[in-house]
Parts: C-alpha cells; structure tokens; sequence
C-alpha cells in the first residue's frame, strides 16, 4: 500500500474537518481523529441550538432535486458563520434543520440574533431576484447534554443525546405554536449577564409533554426591523402587567391590557394569542388556576 505524502495526509485531515468538527475532537479530549473509539463520550452542560426553514416541504415540492439542494446550501452557508463567529459548532445538519452546540448560552442567543438578521438580509436578495422569502423557527435550550459515538465498528458517528437535546427540539416547534421565530428557555436566560441589554420578554410558563416540571419561555425581538423593536419596547410595561394580572387569574383585566398593546401593534402576534386566552377563560372559567400551560 503506497505511503501517503504530507500534502496529501493534510488534504485528508481538511477533508475529515469538514464532516467531523474539531470541537467534537477537542470536548472528548482527542487529539486525532483515528483514537476515536466507539462509546467515547463526554457529559457536559451547554446551549442546544435547534432551527429549521418553515413549510419546507412546501417549498421544496416547487424545486428540482438539483435546485433543492442549491437552495439548501447557500441557506446553510448563509447561516453557519454566526454560529461560529459566536464559538458554536454545527453537530449536524439534517435536511433543512440545523442543530448547534455553544459551551455559553450568552454567545448562543448572540447567535441566533444575528443568523435572524441574516436571514433578513438573505431574503431580500431572494426577492431581489424573484424568489420566494423564507422563515425559520428557532428553539434554544441550556443544560447538561452527553456528547459521544454511537454505531459499529465500521461505521461510527457523532451524536448529542440527553433531556436537554429533546427540550431544545420541542422548544423550536413551539415556535409555531405561539407564532414567533425565536424562543429561549429560562435556563439560558438566568445565564445572561445583562439580560436587560436584549430585547427579550417573558411569554409563557408551559409543560411539554413528557414532563412534569414548567419552563419558562422568553422571546427576543432584537432582530426585528426598528419599528417593530420601538413598538414593542414602548409597550413592553403594559405587557408585562397584563402578563401578570393573566397570571393571576384576573382575566377580564388581562384581556383589557393586551387589547391596548394588539392595538399599537397588530402585527405582534403575542398579545392577540393572549387575547384569545382570556376570551375562552372568562366564557370557561377554570376550577383551578395554575398559570402554567401544558402543551403536546
């Protein structure tokens, strides 16, 4: 068998980097990827990252295969460099849903701020040459995770399993229930260390199905265009104290504090799904008011 010469083991490694990131390399500690054995792993607690392209199916169905796949990839090349301009890796894309791992929740919500501003500029070069604009979902979860190997002993791959990855999973399709593109968890909210300087705000206490413990999620807003984030900043109070008086079970005074905020925006859709809330619970008052939501 022919020796391979250094550029060619160099061309090798470049190739293998492209497949398998180096951050995988560097969490479990291995210097090359040829000590990789099958079961190596590692537990750690990090940002979980999960985004996908709304109705893509729907989208796709109006392509060729070979346009599908050139749409997918300049949409993915597009995305990939605010991941790692923020110390991310991608653990894998699978179609047109990306799955991102950061060691910091903080530089994981930078993250995601900017591949939603991206995207905005991503879509106006589509218009621009007459295709059809596209929307994302985005779910982001902090937590402990295990990161390893799993497979045979011919073919092995790199995985990220543990309660955290199926929450982060659930949270982005969450996205669509409460009609927004991007969701955070507590959990990385309390990692903030001047949440305050993002444009965030509570939204909802929720179960999801499989659990028995509430989450609490928060929504950015701080990659809408300007007007948007100067609405919604000027009623976030009165938003707040409506969430409050929804939270504790005085309805009819809920209601009226998210008709006021729907009026100053109505392109904002969470005061109109609160607004909906009330309606139905003031028509069917609960016999026990536990201000969390439980969501299949």
């Amino acid at each position: 068998m022919p020796t391979m010469t250094t550029d060619e083991v160099k061309n090798t490694d470049a190739s293998v980097a492209r497949f398998i990131p180096a951050e995988f390399l560097e969490l479990l500690e291995k210097k090359d990827l040829a000590l990789i054995q099958k079961g190596d792993f590692i537990e750690k607690e990090m940002a979980l990252m999960f985004t996908d392209i709304r109705d893509f199916t729907g989208l796709s169905e109006s392509m060729s295969a070979g346009e599908t796949f050139q749409f997918l990839n300049a949409y993915l090349s597009r995305m990939n460099p605010s991941i790692e301009n923020y110390g991310g890796f991608v653990d894998k894309f699978i179609g047109d849903e990306i799955m991102a791992l950061f060691s910091d929740a903080e530089n994981a919500l930078k993250a995601a701020i900017e591949m939603r501003i991206e995207l905005r500029a991503y879509n106006s070069q589509r218009k621009q040459t007459g295709y059809r604009q596209i929307d994302t979902g985005m779910g982001l979860h902090f937590g402990k995770l295990m990161l390893g190997t799993v497979g045979s002993d011919k073919r092995l791959q790199m995985t990220v399993v543990g309660d955290t990855v199926n929450l982060a999973s659930r949270i982005e399709r969450l996205t669509k229930v409460f009609r927004t593109p991007f969701l955070l968890t507590d959990a990385v909210y309390k990692r903030l260390k001047n949440p305050e300087s993002y444009l965030l705000r509570e939204l909802d206490s929720v179960i999801v199905r499989g659990k028995n413990q509430p989450i609490v999620l928060y929504e950015s807003f701080d990659f809408d265009p300007l007007p948007m984030q100067e609405k919604k900043s000027a009623y976030l109070g009165d938003y707040q104290v409506a969430l409050f008086q929804y939270k504790a079970g005085n309805f009819a005074e809920a209601r009226a504090l998210f008709a006021e905020c729907a009026a100053k925006c109505p392109e904002d859709n969470i005061p109109l799904i609160y607004l909906e809330r009330c309606e139905y619970l003031l028509q069917n008052p609960p016999r026990r008011w536990t201000e969390i939501s439980r969501i299949k």
